[in-house]
Order: structure tokens, then C-alpha cells, then sequence
């Protein structure tokens, strides 16, 4: 018997792209990963990217999304970048 429990932690797991240490994500993320950051579903990353609700460039025939601008947009690692700057 599969608990509920187990299949929550299984699809926690899957939707947590964040690593603790933000300088180990790369320097442009694909617009999959971004929608799986911001918890979004990959057409509606790709609308947003396309009106520019989310930052992103195409490069070729591929829509990539800049790592810090998307970080920033969200807030996320704002309180680890002043304390590198003071530190």
C-alpha cells in the first residue's frame, strides 16, 4: 500500500530546483525548469516569456531565461546577495 504521505514527498522533491546554494545554478535556465521554479505549468512559462512577464532571450531557435534576472523577479536569494556585498 502506497501512503498519501510518500507520494507528496516524491512530487515535493520533483518540483524543488532551488539549491541551497544559489550560485550552483547555471547562468540561464531553460523555460521548463523557470516554470518549475516559479511553479507554473510550461505552456503558461512559455506565454509569459513570449509577453514578457518572465524574463527571457532567444538564443537560436530556443527561449532561455537568465538565471539572476528570474531570481530577482522573485525575490529569491535577495537577503544572500547583501550579505556576499557586506561580507
Amino acid at each position: 500500500m502506497v501512503s498519501d504521505r510518500g507520494s507528496a514527498h516524491e512530487e515535493a522533491a520533483s518540483i524543488a530546483v532551488v539549491p541551497r546554494d544559489l550560485r550552483d545554478l547555471p547562468a540561464t535556465l531553460t523555460v521548463e525548469e523557470a516554470a518549475r521554479l516559479c511553479r507554473i505549468g510550461r505552456n503558461a512559462a512559455y506565454e509569459a516569456v513570449a509577453s514578457g512577464e518572465l524574463p527571457g532571450m532567444r538564443i537560436g531557435r530556443r527561449w532561455v531565461v537568465p538565471t539572476m534576472r528570474l531570481l530577482r523577479l522573485l525575490g529569491v536569494g535577495d537577503e544572500d546577495a547583501k550579505r556576499e556585498v557586506a561580507g
